[in-house]
């Protein structure tokens, strides 16, 4: 698959390895110019339904972590029926490679690659996500001598039930607690007992329970107490002992109940910083290995029939010949020598070490010049909304009080200040129309009142407060004003009784009113010719532009006496 490039964007480079349900390749990133790696789900698979379900929820639980003791998610894909998830690339290698270089650790630092891991589970659980496969396969130990936890290929979230599905126990045997191994709930102590077994690891060299077959393994987890492992290796403290078998309890309730809780005992012990590894990938030599004040010649292991390190009851290793001496002698003096080169080396070409400081709150100009006076670098990883101002740093990779190589890089997460909607341009739209619209831009409808227009058509927006454009907090008010159409006038209608048409007419024309309906009618009181009814009646408010019917006399009716013009008997 080496040269095939998915989505137009990542180039496969080569096999870094594989698991049983994914192979996972090296790549880079066109888009982004940097290294990556793939994680593919393996072709018997990607017709089980299951098994796919499965690989997208490794993707959506990995993804929703954000921990620089985890490794990153980026991109999740499909080609044809492949499925792929995009994670950052680690230099390094595995925990498992690690030991079996290094053989059994010293305290300090299994105590400080046992903190490094039991943050990211508390990172874990504070999201809801339980690992359910904690083992040296899946912790990796970077150049950096920092520890990053991967493969959340089996993890769920803690509400959604059992470990088992379809009748199948998802997990490395040998790393299971005891719940596990029943097929029962796994839930956060389960996480911290395969620490435990990760942890007697690392400072006797082997896991707790060996057995023919993943069966008798599992019912050991069950039913046997492990070896303590002092008994395996006395230069393990009491303190930390006491840690790993309480972690290894087999009831649940006796154990460690959470990640942070064992993190703190871990801190009680104190720690020293892993050697980084350098920029190489293993193996390592001898001259790798790290040395504490205590180790010495006798207390070197001795490789017993069953080719696992043991060690007497004083840490001395076992009686042996003359010629055993002088090999021991021999050996120790090329440690000293590589390792008094190898000191020589560090002081005059490895950059020393500085602290990096507290950066978070603080203005990036701040930032920048602590940084400087550090010798340290910085580049900006994102900027998102929050309530700090605007440049401000609101995160920071690696935390306050690491160590750092002067010339290193420190990531920033700065802040774009409070979020902010932008009022739209709603003039013209109905009520309705205008609603979706501030929705959309995250904004709420205010107050609706109602205004006379010339020119807008009635129940459209005239005007809209605040202005278009205006920068609001989200889920601010606009409120917003109708138009009711123009402004109609208002007059009041005279008495146009005993006037003549003509002269009616031209009063009409002046109040802005229009002539209506005109009839004529027998009037024993006004003269032919003058007004004698109107309507609407006299002295009622009209809107301008209103009509107004008149009824003009013709005389009396017949043998009735008429009324002289312009006397008017109201």
């Amino acid at each position: 698959m080496e040269g095939r490039v998915l989505g137009g964007r990542y180039e496969l480079l080569e096999r870094l390895g594989g698991g049983g349900m994914a192979l996972v390749y090296k790549a880079h990133c066109r888009l982004l110019d940097r290294l990556v790696a793939i994680k593919f789900l393996r072709e018997e698979y990607l017709h089980d339904g299951e098994f796919v379900r499965r690989f997208r929820r490794e993707a959506r639980a990995a993804a929703a972590l954000s921990h620089p003791n985890i490794v990153s998610i980026y991109d999740v894909g499909q080609e044809g029926a492949q499925q792929y998830i995009v994670m950052e690339y680690v230099q390094g290698c595995n925990l498992k490679d690690y030991l079996r270089l290094r053989g059994p650790l010293p305290d300090e630092e299994a105590v400080y690659l046992g903190r490094e891991i039991a943050r990211a589970l508390v990172h874990a659980h504070d999201h809801g996500i339980v690992h359910r496969d904690i083992k040296p396969h899946n912790i990796l130990v970077t150049t950096e001598g920092r520890i990053k936890v991967t493969d959340f290929g089996i993890a769920r979230a803690i509400s959604s039930g059992t470990l088992t599905a379809s009748g199948n126990i998802f997990g490395s045997v040998h790393y299971f607690s005891p719940e596990q191994a029943r097929g029962g709930i796994s839930g956060i102590p389960s996480d911290l007992y395969s620490l435990g077994v990760v942890l007697y690891e690392m400072v006797t060299g082997q896991v707790p329970f060996q057995a023919e077959n993943p069966v008798g393994v599992a019912l050991k987890h069950l039913t046997e107490p492990p070896r303590p492992p002092r008994e395996l290796n006395p230069r393990v403290s009491p303190e930390l002992e006491a840690i790993i078998m309480k972690a290894l309890s087999k009831e649940e309730e006796k154990r460690y109940q959470g990640a942070g809780e064992l993190l703190q005992d871990l801190e009680s012990l104190g720690s020293r910083p892993v050697l980084p590894i350098g920029e190489r990938k293993p193996p390592l030599t001898v001259a790798d290995i790290p040395f504490g004040e205590d180790d010495s010649p006798t207390q070197e292991a001795v490789i017993k029939g069953n080719g696992k390190r043991d060690f007497d009851a004083a840490g001395n290793r076992a009686r042996g010949g003359r010629r055993w001496l002088k090999v021991a002698i021999a050996l120790f003096l090329l440690l000293g020598i590589a390792f008094g080169g190898y000191r020589a080396w560090q002081s005059l070409f490895v950059p020393p070490l500085v602290e990096v400081p507290e950066l978070v709150g603080k203005p990036l100009s701040e930032a920048e010049e602590l940084l400087a006076e550090r010798n340290l670098n910085y580049r900006v990883l994102r900027s998102e909304y929050s309530e700090e101002p605007a440049d401000t740093v609101i995160g920071q990779y690696p935390e306050a009080g690491t160590q750092r190589k002067e010339g290193n890089t420190v990531e920033l997460v700065l802040s774009l200040g409070p979020e902010r909607s932008i009022v739209p341009d709603i003039r013209g739209l109905s009520l309705h129309a205008a609603q979706l619209e501030l929705e959309k831009n995250n904004l709420a409808l205010g107050q609706v009142k109602r205004v006379n227009d010339d020119v807008v058509p009635i129940d459209l927006v005239v005007r809209q407060e605040p202005e278009a454009n205006t920068e609001l907090v989200p889920g601010a008010s606009v409120n917003i004003f109708l138009s009711d159409g123009p402004l109609v006038k208002e007059v009041t209608l005279p008495s146009f009784r005993g006037q003549e048409l003509e002269a009616a007419l031209a009063t009409i024309a002046e109040l802005n009113l229009v002539p209506g309906e005109i009839k004529e009618d027998y009037s024993p009181i006004y003269a032919a010719g003058l007004i004698i009814d109107q309507s609407p009646a006299p002295y009622e408010l009209i809107e301008e532009g209103s009509a107004v019917n008149l009824v003009v006399s013709i005389g009396p009716p017949p043998e009735e006496g008429i009324i002289e013009e312009g006397v008017d008997l109201e």
